[in-house]
């Protein structure tokens, strides 16, 4: 794990930070929840300053990471997430359902709508027995997005991604899966971190995932 000096010395650098004048918050490996939190909505675009802004969503993602503490010695179920999410982004994202229209992360596009059900399901039932070593074992995001992004039929689309799905490893390969196909409308980041740690069992010991995708937002 990085110090709170490496950790500074790398994330104070990112646009987002530079952007908005911040200094990181998080202090790694102290049980520091609430720095964890300002730096993953800093990380995310919106500025802890401004009340309807960063503001508000600091105080969103502590609800939603209130909620997965309480329920941390279950395995996520599909009606976690969702409570997850909706706690994270009340007024984008539904509790009781997945984003209805395409969304984008970056240049990348999000599993097809039509398929988060069957997506979803699968990967809840990779949750269990995933491991607790932090790092990648299993497949990039990229090699979800190509499928969606190619000319198969829908089922077959689904079927490709969840004959993928079989080869996550740890809770690093599971978040990156719930990443690649960005369930909800908006907060899948924030929504992400808090499953992560939940599979993890570092809730309240929060930990970052590694920058598998660039630019220094993971």
């Amino acid at each position: 794990m990085e110090s709170r000096d490496e950790y500074v010395a790398r994330t104070a650098q990112l646009a987002q930070f530079s952007l908005y004048g911040i200094v990181p918050a998080w202090n790694p490996g102290t049980k520091d929840i609430d720095g964890f939190i300002h730096d993953e909505v800093v990380r995310q675009g919106h500025d802890p300053t401004i009340g309807k802004d960063g503001g508000v969503r600091i105080s969103w993602m502590k609800n939603a990471w209130n909620y997965a503490q309480e329920h941390a010695r279950e395995d996520i179920t599909e009606h976690h997430i969702l409570q997850v999410a909706s706690r994270v982004e009340p007024g984008m994202n539904s509790s009781v359902g997945y984003r209805t229209t395409g969304v984008y992360i970056g240049r990348s596009k999000g599993a097809p709508a039509r398929l988060l059900r069957p997506l979803m399901k699968a990967l809840v039932a990779r949750a269990p027995s995933v491991s607790r070593v932090l790092g990648k074992r299993g497949p990039h995001p990229d090699a979800y997005r190509v499928l969606w992004d190619g000319f198969l039929s829908e089922q077959s689309t689904a079927q490709a991604v969840i004959e993928k799905m079989r080869q996550i490893k740890t809770a690093d390969d599971w978040y990156l899966a719930f990443e690649a196909i960005h369930p909800f409308s908006d907060g899948n980041g924030r929504t992400g971190k808090i499953l992560h740690n939940w599979l993890h069992r570092t809730l309240n010991d929060p930990v970052l995932v590694a920058d598998y995708f660039g630019g220094g937002n993971p």
